[in-house]
């Protein structure tokens, strides 16, 4: 499945297999922060709202940990798809 993301720094694709392996390639502290965050304001793991619905994660992110946050892993997460298109 690929969808679009609205975020406030512009459109980003989203896909379940791309999301989670940027999400695995991130260090372990980074990741149990957006776990705990995110189990605290929706009772689901990152990954769980993922596989449900990837189109969802920026909303569910900006409302686990702030749009600021939200925004900076978008930034990440478009970046990380960047260089892989381009070593593709």
């Amino acid at each position: 499945m690929m969808a679009v993301a609205k975020t406030h720094i512009g459109e980003v694709k989203m896909s379940r297999g791309k999301l989670l392996e940027f999400y695995s390639s991130l260090e372990n502290s980074y990741r149990t922060v957006l776990d705990v965050r995110l189990a605290r304001t929706y009772g689901k793991r990152f990954e769980e709202i993922v596989l449900e619905a990837p189109d969802n994660i920026y909303e569910a992110l900006s409302r686990a940990l702030g749009r600021h946050n939200a925004d900076v892993f978008m930034i990440m997460y478009a970046r990380w798809l960047q260089r892989k298109a381009v070593g593709s």
